[in-house]
């Protein structure tokens, strides 16, 4: 699964996001909305909810590919502020889980359609899993063009701690780069698996 993993780390609380984000602007004045969008969900997970811990978004595939895809920087960003309410919204609904931490992953196509792949250990039951993506398959999609577009939310959920990991790895995805017997680009693997 090649693509660069664009993470924005937000654990820190706001005062913390704050002076990221003001470093980051300082440097590079230059770079293109898209680089920023993600930071546009930075009020939102500065607090996080009782029973969810945000750490950080990640953007799985490069910033040309994006440029390309999305027409509205700030359509993604607030569905990515949206599926985040989505998810916490619907942690606190089941104060009694145990911890589970790893990425909630979106995938949005041409047509405002959205698929969510859940990679969290240890792994919830059925009934949870199809609950937490039923929430944020019902957030309505932004409008992108020429194919998905493709982020990942990595949550700690019910006390647990978000993964440590750069990026996710749902056991479909990694299924399916076995049994094409190669690594696969993130908008391909999508498109494999979600005809």
């Amino acid at each position: 699964m090649r693509g660069i993993h664009l993470s924005f780390d937000f654990s820190g609380g706001f005062s913390d996001c704050e002076r990221i984000v003001s470093r980051m602007v300082s440097r590079f004045r230059t770079q293109s909305r898209l680089t920023w969008m993600a930071l546009c969900v930075l009020a939102a997970s500065a607090f996080p909810a009782p029973f969810s811990r945000m750490a950080n978004v990640v953007l799985l595939q490069p910033e040309f590919v994006l440029k390309d895809r999305v027409p509205d920087p700030h359509a993604l960003s607030s569905y990515m502020a949206q599926v985040q309410t989505a998810v916490e919204q619907t942690a606190s609904e089941i104060p009694m889980h145990a911890g589970v931490g790893g990425f909630v992953v979106v995938a949005v196509k041409p047509g405002r359609r959205s698929k969510v792949w859940l990679d969290l250990k240890p792994n919830m039951d059925s009934a949870l899993s199809r609950r937490l993506t039923l929430a944020v398959q019902g957030v309505p999609p932004p409008v992108v063009a020429q194919g998905p577009v493709v982020f990942a939310l990595n949550y700690g959920l019910w006390g647990a701690l978000p993964s440590s990991k750069t990026a996710p790895t749902p056991k479909e995805w990694t299924d399916e780069s076995l049994h094409a017997g190669r690594s696969l680009e993130i908008g391909d693997l999508v498109d494999r698996l979600w005809k």
